[in-house]
């Protein structure tokens, strides 16, 4: 059992609160039984001041938490033996088929569940033109049913299996068929399937009584002010729709925490609870145990501690859901409040939090003695498989990754400018792994594992970190060669059109 310190726990929260000055935050620590420390800070509406402030029944927008509920559900209908994890998933969808290319695998349920089936951000290219990218509507507009989405033809960006790239869509198709299986709305299963089971009426995927009062509204800062986020409705309720209050989250983790049981019943058995939180996707077996997929569910293992969970983050609004099921305890966080990935002060609270609670620490050691076996072979860029629309995270990554060889360590570059500091690569006694120091929140462990994957031939081909695979490019593969041809071919166009226009002048 670890020692909770929740003296330590206000220090990081008040800490965070000063960085990020957020309108509101809960936050609730909890285990199977009772909830072992919860607060609520600042006010979930402005406009009302001191008159609003947030405790543990404040409503928040939870985003991408939501899907810890859609394969709940989904395995559920697993359980009756309505499919199986690696059945094609067009076998199933009465409409808006997987468009699979010639030579491309089949997309699997697990494919999905594992975020690597190819899909991508949108369901195809031309969506990118549609108001809402067809997956949203703002503030107290009319939201149209899922068939709205998951009636049209789907167009994955890679090949199933190729690689690691989140997907909403792929996820709100899931819920899509829990709706044609259950002959209900989704919200409406939701509803009588887990929230009003467990106690959770103080949540739904709407803007309803259920929510109300007490909600909180999203605000982001502008110029150094905070003012109201536009809300945005999820017309793909699976993936990201969820308003829900501490208390209730609380609840929710309490049966995760038992396993699905909860006092009047379960709602999944056991064995199904295991299944979903084994590793069903890895970048590298050598990242394994730090980062993984299991169903839905993102897999982390501290100091020995393995956690669960996911996180969240809508216009207005980020969020943090975490599970130590050995340890039996739970952490959950809301805040109203837009903020960039890196930035969520949720997050920050969280990898602090968790950093404390296990007791991890940068432990890394320069060995006195490691191979330079591969440096030569390892320097170079790298970037992701191709598919556009699998590969739109990783230009807030820095989209393409230059490593580089000094005398005792390697270095990396990214190609944006926010990230052209820097980072050193520190050597392993394995010559294929290295680690990078990580100092503050924005980071889940204190230092950061890239893992390098070589050929039969003995080439370096793959840079693995966390979830992400990236290859390692030739010349003409690189941003800037690409930029660089470009410019050359504009300027030579730009010759040609003039050369012509002196001719027959």
């Amino acid at each position: 059992m670890v020692n909770i310190r929740v003296n330590i726990l206000k220090r990081i929260i008040d800490k965070e609160l000063v960085r990020s000055k957020p309108p509101g935050l809960a936050l609730g620590v909890f285990n199977k039984e009772e909830t072992i420390f919860g607060e609520g800070y600042g006010v979930y509406d402005l406009s009302k001041g001191e008159n609003a402030p947030v405790n543990l029944d404040t409503t928040f927008m939870l985003g991408s938490i939501t899907k810890l509920f859609t394969i709940i559900l989904l395995m559920q209908f697993w359980e009756k033996g309505k499919f199986s994890l690696d059945d094609a998933v067009n076998d199933f969808l009465p409409h808006g088929k997987i468009i699979i290319k010639k030579g491309w695998p089949e997309i699997t349920f697990r494919h999905i569940l594992t975020h690597t089936a190819g899909i991508g951000e949108l369901r195809h290219f031309k969506d990118i033109f549609k108001s809402g990218f067809r997956l949203i509507t703002y503030e107290d507009g009319e939201i149209p049913p899922l068939s709205s989405l998951h009636d049209l033809p789907v167009y994955p960006s890679s090949p199933a299996g190729l690689k690691y790239a989140y997907s909403n869509i792929g996820i709100s198709m899931m819920g899509y068929l829990v709706e044609k299986w259950s002959g209900q709305d989704f919200r409406q299963i939701i509803i009588e399937r887990i929230f009003d089971p467990i106690g959770m009426n103080r949540s739904d995927l709407i803007r309803s009584k259920r929510i109300q009062p007490n909600e909180a509204l999203g605000y982001k800062y502008k110029k150094g002010n905070l003012i109201r986020a536009k809300r945005w409705n999820n017309i793909i309720k699976p993936s990201g729709a969820l308003v829900s209050s501490i208390n209730d989250m609380i609840k929710f983790g309490q049966v995760l925490l038992n396993k699905g049981k909860y006092p009047r019943g379960r709602l999944l058995k056991p064995k199904t609870f295991d299944l979903m939180l084994e590793p069903h996707y890895f970048a590298h077996e050598k990242l394994k145990d730090l980062f993984a997929l299991g169903l839905v569910f993102r897999l982390y293992n501290m100091n020995g501690m393995r956690i669960i969970g996911h996180t969240g983050g809508v216009s207005g609004f980020n969020s943090a859901f975490s599970l130590l099921p050995e340890e039996n305890l739970g952490l959950c966080i809301s805040c109203n409040l837009g903020e960039s990935l890196k930035s969520r002060t949720s997050l920050r609270i969280r990898n602090r939090f968790l950093k404390v609670l296990t007791k991890i620490e940068n432990n890394y050691r320069p060995p006195k003695e490691f191979k330079k076996k591969y440096w030569k072979k390892i320097a170079g860029h790298y970037g992701g498989y191709p598919g556009f629309l699998t590969n739109t995270r990783l230009i807030t990554q820095g989209i393409e990754f230059e490593i580089s060889q000094k005398e005792d360590y390697l270095t990396l570059n990214r190609f944006t400018s926010p990230f052209r500091k820097s980072e050193i690569l520190y050597p392993t006694r394995d010559p294929l792994i290295f680690e990078i120091s990580r100092k503050n929140g924005q980071h889940l462990y204190p230092t950061e594992r890239y893992v390098f994957r070589n050929d039969q031939k003995d080439n370096i081909i793959e840079l693995c970190r966390g979830f992400e695979k990236l290859r390692k490019l030739k010349i003409y593969e690189r941003v800037d060669f690409k930029i660089f041809l470009s410019i050359i071919l504009l300027l030579l166009g730009s010759i040609i059109i003039l050369f012509v226009l002196l001719i027959f002048s």
